[in-house]
Protein backbone atom coordinates (compact mmCIF):
# COMPACT_ATOMS: atom_id res chain seq x y z
CA UNK A 1 0.00 0.00 0.00
CA UNK A 2 0.89 3.71 -0.65
CA UNK A 3 2.67 6.01 1.87
CA UNK A 4 0.00 8.21 2.95
CA UNK A 5 1.62 11.13 2.27
CA UNK A 6 4.43 12.07 -0.82
CA UNK A 7 5.37 15.41 -1.06
CA UNK A 8 8.10 16.90 -3.26
CA UNK A 9 8.24 20.41 -5.47
CA UNK A 10 6.11 18.45 -8.08
CA UNK A 11 2.75 17.02 -6.57
CA UNK A 12 2.04 16.40 -2.70
CA UNK A 13 0.39 12.98 -2.86
CA UNK A 14 -2.54 12.65 -0.88
CA UNK A 15 -4.80 10.07 -2.26
CA UNK A 16 -8.56 10.71 -1.96
CA UNK A 17 -11.61 8.70 -0.89
CA UNK A 18 -12.62 6.70 -4.08
CA UNK A 19 -9.40 7.12 -6.16
CA UNK A 20 -6.60 6.26 -3.16
CA UNK A 21 -3.56 4.42 -4.97
CA UNK A 22 -0.60 5.80 -5.78
CA UNK A 23 0.41 5.28 -9.24
CA UNK A 24 3.95 5.38 -10.79
CA UNK A 25 4.53 5.90 -14.47
CA UNK A 26 6.89 3.23 -15.07
CA UNK A 27 4.13 1.17 -13.12
CA UNK A 28 1.25 1.57 -16.21
CA UNK A 29 1.12 -0.69 -19.08
CA UNK A 30 -1.78 0.11 -21.42
CA UNK A 31 -3.41 -3.20 -22.65
CA UNK A 32 -6.17 -1.78 -25.00
CA UNK A 33 -6.42 1.50 -26.40
CA UNK A 34 -9.38 3.04 -24.71
CA UNK A 35 -10.92 5.96 -26.99
CA UNK A 36 -14.71 6.98 -26.28
CA UNK A 37 -17.40 8.58 -28.60
CA UNK A 38 -18.74 11.03 -26.23
CA UNK A 39 -16.14 13.53 -26.46
CA UNK A 40 -17.01 17.30 -25.54
CA UNK A 41 -15.02 20.48 -25.66
CA UNK A 42 -13.34 22.15 -22.75
CA UNK A 43 -16.20 25.09 -21.63
CA UNK A 44 -15.14 27.91 -19.90
CA UNK A 45 -16.32 29.55 -16.24
CA UNK A 46 -19.08 31.60 -16.12
CA UNK A 47 -20.45 34.13 -14.17
CA UNK A 48 -22.18 32.69 -11.16
CA UNK A 49 -24.83 33.52 -8.78
CA UNK A 50 -23.17 35.82 -6.55
CA UNK A 51 -26.37 37.33 -4.58
CA UNK A 52 -25.26 35.24 -0.99
CA UNK A 53 -22.09 36.52 -1.04
CA UNK A 54 -20.23 39.78 -0.03
CA UNK A 55 -18.51 42.40 -2.84
CA UNK A 56 -15.10 40.95 -2.27
CA UNK A 57 -15.77 37.01 -1.76
CA UNK A 58 -18.11 36.64 -4.96
CA UNK A 59 -15.26 38.85 -6.87
CA UNK A 60 -12.70 36.55 -5.36
CA UNK A 61 -14.91 33.28 -6.53
CA UNK A 62 -15.37 34.42 -10.27
CA UNK A 63 -11.24 35.32 -10.34
CA UNK A 64 -10.55 31.94 -8.90
CA UNK A 65 -13.38 29.94 -10.87
CA UNK A 66 -12.05 27.85 -13.79
CA UNK A 67 -14.79 25.24 -14.97
CA UNK A 68 -18.92 24.86 -14.11
CA UNK A 69 -20.77 22.04 -14.54
CA UNK A 70 -24.70 22.11 -14.24
CA UNK A 71 -25.12 22.52 -10.52
CA UNK A 72 -21.10 23.18 -9.14
CA UNK A 73 -18.37 25.97 -9.66
CA UNK A 74 -15.03 24.21 -9.72
CA UNK A 75 -12.50 27.01 -8.41
CA UNK A 76 -8.58 26.83 -7.28
CA UNK A 77 -7.65 26.35 -3.61
CA UNK A 78 -8.04 29.07 -0.76
CA UNK A 79 -6.16 28.99 2.99
CA UNK A 80 -9.96 29.43 4.27
CA UNK A 81 -10.64 26.09 2.67
CA UNK A 82 -8.38 24.29 5.56
CA UNK A 83 -11.28 23.00 7.91
CA UNK A 84 -13.32 21.99 5.06
CA UNK A 85 -10.13 19.72 3.94
CA UNK A 86 -9.40 18.78 7.34
CA UNK A 87 -13.61 18.03 6.74
CA UNK A 88 -13.30 15.95 4.21
CA UNK A 89 -9.56 14.14 4.48
CA UNK A 90 -10.25 13.91 8.62
CA UNK A 91 -12.82 11.54 8.07
CA UNK A 92 -11.81 8.34 9.05
CA UNK A 93 -14.00 6.33 7.86
CA UNK A 94 -14.21 8.43 4.12
CA UNK A 95 -10.63 7.21 4.18
CA UNK A 96 -10.24 3.87 5.05
CA UNK A 97 -9.68 3.67 0.99
CA UNK A 98 -6.66 5.66 1.07
CA UNK A 99 -3.10 5.32 1.79
CA UNK A 100 -2.51 3.90 5.18
CA UNK A 101 -6.46 4.36 5.89
CA UNK A 102 -5.17 6.92 8.47
CA UNK A 103 -7.10 10.76 7.95
CA UNK A 104 -4.55 13.44 7.46
CA UNK A 105 -3.69 15.69 9.96
CA UNK A 106 -4.20 19.56 10.02
CA UNK A 107 -0.28 20.16 9.33
CA UNK A 108 -0.27 17.91 6.37
CA UNK A 109 -3.26 19.94 5.41
CA UNK A 110 -1.04 23.31 5.93
CA UNK A 111 1.34 21.92 3.69
CA UNK A 112 -0.58 20.82 0.90
CA UNK A 113 -2.31 23.85 0.56
CA UNK A 114 1.73 25.12 -0.12
CA UNK A 115 2.36 22.80 -2.60
CA UNK A 116 -0.47 22.89 -4.09
CA UNK A 117 -0.37 26.18 -4.96
CA UNK A 118 3.16 25.49 -6.52
CA UNK A 119 1.81 23.29 -9.08
CA UNK A 120 -0.67 25.91 -10.11
CA UNK A 121 2.48 28.26 -10.70
CA UNK A 122 4.84 24.64 -12.59
CA UNK A 123 1.47 23.24 -14.09
CA UNK A 124 -1.43 25.17 -14.32
CA UNK A 125 -3.42 22.99 -12.75
CA UNK A 126 -4.02 20.68 -9.00
CA UNK A 127 -6.05 20.02 -6.83
CA UNK A 128 -9.77 22.57 -6.68
CA UNK A 129 -12.34 22.69 -4.51
CA UNK A 130 -16.26 22.32 -5.22
CA UNK A 131 -18.68 24.28 -4.48
CA UNK A 132 -22.68 24.77 -5.73
CA UNK A 133 -23.27 27.22 -7.90
CA UNK A 134 -26.17 28.65 -6.35
CA UNK A 135 -24.04 29.11 -2.30
CA UNK A 136 -20.71 29.36 -1.49
CA UNK A 137 -18.43 26.81 0.50
CA UNK A 138 -16.25 23.83 -0.17
CA UNK A 139 -18.36 20.38 -0.72
CA UNK A 140 -15.92 18.51 -1.32
CA UNK A 141 -12.35 18.41 -3.82
CA UNK A 142 -11.24 17.36 -6.97
CA UNK A 143 -7.92 17.62 -9.06
CA UNK A 144 -5.40 16.80 -11.96
CA UNK A 145 -2.09 15.78 -10.38
CA UNK A 146 1.24 13.85 -10.76
CA UNK A 147 1.76 11.89 -7.80
CA UNK A 148 5.87 11.73 -7.31
CA UNK A 149 6.30 13.36 -10.58
CA UNK A 150 4.72 10.63 -12.47
CA UNK A 151 4.17 11.45 -16.29
CA UNK A 152 0.56 10.84 -16.27
CA UNK A 153 -2.12 13.01 -15.33
CA UNK A 154 -4.01 11.31 -12.36
CA UNK A 155 -7.03 12.39 -11.12
CA UNK A 156 -8.86 12.91 -7.55
CA UNK A 157 -11.90 13.46 -5.98
CA UNK A 158 -13.07 13.86 -2.36
CA UNK A 159 -16.48 14.97 -0.92
CA UNK A 160 -17.92 15.47 2.37
CA UNK A 161 -19.67 11.97 3.41
CA UNK A 162 -23.10 13.90 3.71
CA UNK A 163 -22.91 14.52 -0.20
CA UNK A 164 -22.49 10.93 -1.79
CA UNK A 165 -24.92 9.14 -3.76
CA UNK A 166 -26.25 12.13 -5.52
CA UNK A 167 -24.50 11.75 -8.33
CA UNK A 168 -22.13 14.66 -7.99
CA UNK A 169 -18.39 12.86 -8.11
CA UNK A 170 -19.50 12.02 -11.65
CA UNK A 171 -20.99 15.06 -12.94
CA UNK A 172 -17.87 17.37 -11.55
CA UNK A 173 -15.41 14.65 -12.80
CA UNK A 174 -16.85 14.92 -16.47
CA UNK A 175 -16.29 18.28 -16.17
CA UNK A 176 -13.00 17.83 -14.82
CA UNK A 177 -11.62 15.35 -17.93
CA UNK A 178 -13.37 18.31 -20.06
CA UNK A 179 -11.02 21.12 -18.53
CA UNK A 180 -8.14 19.13 -18.19
CA UNK A 181 -8.32 18.23 -21.92
CA UNK A 182 -9.69 21.38 -23.18
CA UNK A 183 -7.46 24.00 -21.14
CA UNK A 184 -4.08 22.07 -20.93
CA UNK A 185 -4.09 19.72 -23.85
CA UNK A 186 -4.26 16.57 -21.63
CA UNK A 187 -4.92 13.92 -23.67
CA UNK A 188 -4.36 11.20 -21.70
CA UNK A 189 -5.70 11.00 -17.78
CA UNK A 190 -5.55 7.79 -15.07
CA UNK A 191 -7.39 6.90 -12.24
CA UNK A 192 -6.53 4.63 -9.54
CA UNK A 193 -8.74 2.44 -7.44
CA UNK A 194 -8.97 -0.61 -4.77
CA UNK A 195 -10.00 -3.45 -7.01
CA UNK A 196 -12.93 -4.20 -4.36
CA UNK A 197 -14.39 -0.37 -4.48
CA UNK A 198 -17.16 -0.82 -6.56
CA UNK A 199 -18.40 2.30 -5.83
CA UNK A 200 -15.58 4.32 -7.23
CA UNK A 201 -15.35 2.66 -10.52
CA UNK A 202 -18.98 3.23 -11.72
CA UNK A 203 -18.19 6.55 -10.89
CA UNK A 204 -15.22 6.21 -12.94
CA UNK A 205 -17.24 4.45 -16.10
CA UNK A 206 -20.08 6.95 -16.03
CA UNK A 207 -17.30 9.69 -15.88
CA UNK A 208 -16.25 8.44 -19.32
CA UNK A 209 -13.27 6.48 -18.23
CA UNK A 210 -12.29 3.10 -19.66
CA UNK A 211 -11.12 -0.17 -17.03
CA UNK A 212 -7.20 -1.04 -17.65
CA UNK A 213 -4.80 -2.94 -15.84
CA UNK A 214 -5.19 -5.04 -12.45
CA UNK A 215 -1.48 -3.96 -11.07
CA UNK A 216 0.25 -5.85 -8.33
CA UNK A 217 1.72 -3.86 -5.33
CA UNK A 218 5.09 -3.83 -3.80
CA UNK A 219 3.38 -5.09 -0.46
CA UNK A 220 1.37 -7.30 -2.06
CA UNK A 221 -2.13 -5.75 -2.92
CA UNK A 222 -3.59 -4.45 -6.11
CA UNK A 223 -4.48 -1.51 -7.55
CA UNK A 224 -7.51 -1.25 -10.62
CA UNK A 225 -6.26 1.60 -13.06
CA UNK A 226 -9.03 3.54 -14.87
CA UNK A 227 -8.38 5.32 -18.29
CA UNK A 228 -9.15 8.82 -20.66
CA UNK A 229 -7.67 9.36 -23.83
CA UNK A 230 -8.90 12.00 -26.16
CA UNK A 231 -10.42 10.91 -29.57
CA UNK A 232 -8.26 11.79 -32.23
CA UNK A 233 -10.99 13.45 -33.82
CA UNK A 234 -11.24 15.58 -31.01
CA UNK A 235 -7.62 16.98 -31.02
Amino acid sequence: MCTKLLGDFVDFNIPVHAIGRQTQAHDIQRNSSLVLSDWLPCYPAKLWDTSKLGRTEGAQRVIDALFETERFVVRRWRDSDLPDLMAVYGDADAMKWVGDGQPITEEECREWLVVTRRNYEKRGYGMFAVEFRSEPGAIGFCGIVHPGGQEKAEVKYAYLRRYWGQGIATEVLRGLIRYGAGAHGLSRMIATTAPENAASHAVLIKAGMGRGELRSDEDGGFTQLFEYEVPKSAT
